[in-house]
């Protein structure tokens, strides 16, 4: 990850000190211990707005809370995004 990105509603920057600041979109901004952390808050905050869809696997269309997990995971790097099924 660089040293800072803008992903959907958040803004991520390096705090200098191994870890990583995450702008959130009313502007508050919380600590990530390390860079997948941050992917993983980066990537559930694209989904603001995105409605609960039961069943969903479509990130365009909505998730239900497994899609949401999994779309974070693998967003991290965490899961590879064909072993999705199997480690859930």
């Amino acid at each position: 990850m660089s040293a800072s990105r803008r992903s959907g509603a958040a803004t991520v920057t390096a705090d200098g000190k191994g870890g990583y600041d995450v702008r959130l979109p009313d502007g508050t901004v919380v600590k990530a211990p390390n860079a997948k952390a941050a992917a993983a808050v980066q990537a559930a905050l694209t989904q603001l707005g995105v409605p609960y869809a039961w069943g969903g696997t479509d990130p365009s269309v909505g998730l239900d809370c497994s899609g949401l997990v999994q779309l974070c995971l693998v967003a991290a790097d965490i899961l590879d995004g064909n072993d999705v099924e199997d480690a859930l």
